[in-house]
């Protein structure tokens, strides 16, 4: 709970199970920038499973940038995190119990943004 919830200075958020606010999508896409940055097989795998022409680092990169703005239905991030995890679980063959810091970082994410 942020310390503005914890002072009643603004209304604690509920589970964002059929939305997804812009703090929420900036979280999901900062975690995940990174690792498409510096990784094109990701990159290209998550735009093919996203159904989404590919192109050049520059068109892919800003494809995937804009699924996380706030124009962006509310269930495209969930998809491409989604993905982002089939990822590391498919094609790097990474065991069930190695993909627990994934898993974490991202539960932790949504815990903290609800």
């Amino acid at each position: 709970m942020r310390f503005a919830e914890r002072v009643g200075a603004i209304k604690p958020k509920n589970i964002q199970s059929e939305c997804m606010d812009d703090a929420l999508k900036n979280r999901f896409w900062n975690y995940i920038e990174k690792d498409i940055t510096h990784n094109e097989k990701l990159r290209k795998y998550i735009i093919d499973k996203l159904g989404i022409k590919t192109g050049s680092f520059g068109t892919d990169y800003s494809h995937l940038q804009e699924l996380f703005t706030h124009e962006s239905k509310w269930y495209q991030p969930y998809e491409a995190i989604e993905y982002y995890v089939g990822y590391y679980k498919l094609k790097c063959r990474v065991p069930m119990g190695d993909l627990s810091n994934i898993y974490k970082s991202i539960n932790e994410l949504l815990i903290e943004e609800k």
